[in-house]
This record gives structure tokens, sequence and C-alpha cells, in this order.
């Protein structure tokens, strides 16, 4: 786009570099006494730079205060009523469980060791007890889950005959 270049164009161009030139200084002189370490000398150590990074934004997101802040919910409306408020604190149910696994596909949501939720589904009459029991101390947080809360790595041989014998020359 082909502006008329005239004093005073030429005058406002100059003008913000100048302030986007001294917002980059700003910037720069702020980082560079964020990367000081206790001290105050420079640092370079990228553990040390991490440390001092997330001291730096812990502090920045970190609550000082923690004071009363009701009147911040003043002008909001209450859209959950008193009703569905109980339903929604109440405790799970051996019901509920039952409700949830039937309404899932029957070959679908494969658990940690790969069963299905028909297996669930049909073996139910045996297993119920301890499945509620575990699911309800889980879902009414009575469980530490950390335990079970774990990642699983498979392997997934790239040759169409994984099972093929591997064969090594005799000396």
């Amino acid at each position: 786009m082909e502006v008329e270049r005239n004093d005073n164009n030429l005058a406002e161009l100059i003008d913000t570099k100048l302030q986007l030139n001294f917002e980059i200084n700003k910037d720069e002189r702020y980082w560079e006494q964020r990367t000081r370490n206790t001290n105050g000398r420079k640092t370079g150590e990228l553990q040390e730079m991490t440390k001092i990074t997330r001291s730096c934004f812990q502090e920045l997101f970190e609550a000082s205060e923690k004071g009363h802040y009701e009147h911040l919910l003043t002008g909001i409306e209450r859209c959950i009523s008193e009703e569905d408020n109980r339903r929604l604190i109440t405790q799970y149910t051996k019901e509920e469980i039952w409700e949830a696994l039937t309404s899932m596909g029957a070959t679908k949501a494969p658990g940690e060791y790969g069963f299905p939720a028909i297996f669930f589904q049909k073996c139910w009459h045996i297993i119920r007890d301890k499945v509620s029991i575990f699911c309800l101390q889980h879902l009414n947080g009575g469980m530490e889950v950390s335990p079970i809360n774990t990642s699983h790595i498979v392997l997934i041989p790239k040759k169409s005959k994984s099972n093929q014998s591997l064969s090594f020359p005799s000396n």
C-alpha cells in the first residue's frame, strides 16, 4: 500500500520505531534481571535457569493473600437448584455402576487387562460385589488412585511375521 510520504508520516514512523525499541530494551532488561541467581550474578547453567524461571512463575501466579471473595459472586445468577445440588453431591450406588456398565458397548473400553465391557456384563453375577466395592471406593473418594493410574507401553513388531525365530551364525 503506497502512502504519500510527508514529514508527518515520517515523524510518526520514527516515533513508533523508537517506542518499539524502548519496549524491547525494557523487556530484555527485565529478563536479564530474572536470569540472575540469588547472589546477583548471571547464570548460564540450565538447571539454575530452570529454577529461576520456575520460581518467577510461581511468584507470579501464587496468591499472596487469601481473602473473602464472596462479593465477586454477587452479580452471578444461580443456575443449579438446591435439588440438583443434592443429587450432585450424593454418593454413588451399585445400581448406578450397573447402569453405566450396561450402557457401554459390549466390545468398547477394554480395561487395564484388556477385558471389554461384555466380560463384566456377562460375569456380573460373579464379580459384582468386588467390582462394586472397588468402584464405589474410588468414586466416593475413599481410595488412593495413584497405584492404578499407570501407563502401559506395547511394542508392535514391524515385521509381518513377528513369531519368526532368529538365527545367529555359529563361530
